[in-house]
């Protein structure tokens, strides 16, 4: 959760690309490279943090949520 003075944020990649903004370092130079770095978070959000997960979860003795 990140407070601002126009209110609360609560997703993750919401937050990250508040931070970013104005960095365009951090967000990409262009719209293909905005679209790019997009790409990769939403991989990450659909594919590899349920992969992650099961890995934490084993790594702590405990069965992964299903």
């Amino acid at each position: 959760m990140l407070e601002t003075e126009h209110g609360n944020i609560s997703d993750a990649v919401a937050i990250a690309k508040y931070l970013a903004h104005g960095h365009a370092s951090l967000l990409g130079h262009s719209v293909e490279q905005r679209a790019s770095i997009d790409q990769w978070i939403y991989w990450y959000i659909t594919g590899a943090a349920g992969a992650q997960r099961v890995a934490v979860a084993a790594v702590l003795g405990q069965k992964p949520c299903e």
